[in-house]
């Protein structure tokens, strides 16, 4: 049976050296691919699209000639109406929407990409 004396010199007595947190080395920034050039981006952000959607090869090189017959870009197709985009694609109503939407979202991503450049 332990004395209180022999309880409070153990709280008094150093114990263990406390744990040091190892930090990680440093890792390197990630660098994000480059934004691609103007001329390409419509062809870049339809095979983008058709990799999230899973849309045939042959139906997305249709819908991308007819973009680029009226010359939609895609900080464009973003504020046409799904309707006109469906009209020109193809496209079934929810696919025309969802490209709207894809196409915003992939234009801010290539212009903060651009920013991040200059």
């Amino acid at each position: 049976m332990k004395t209180l004396a022999s309880v409070a010199m153990s709280h008094l007595t150093p114990s263990a050296a406390p744990p040091t947190t190892a930090t990680a080395p440093h890792a390197p920034e990630h660098l994000s691919s480059p934004p691609p050039a103007i001329e390409d981006e419509l062809i870049i952000c339809m095979q983008s699209f058709r990799t999230s959607r899973i849309i045939s090869a042959a139906t997305i090189a249709d819908a991308t000639a007819k973009l680029e017959e009226v010359a939609f870009t895609p900080d464009i197709m973003g504020e046409v109406t799904a309707s006109r985009l469906q009209e020109l694609t193809g496209f079934a109503e929810g696919h025309a929407i969802a490209l709207r939407k894809f196409s915003r979202d992939w234009c801010g991503k290539v212009d903060a990409k651009r920013a991040r450049r200059a």
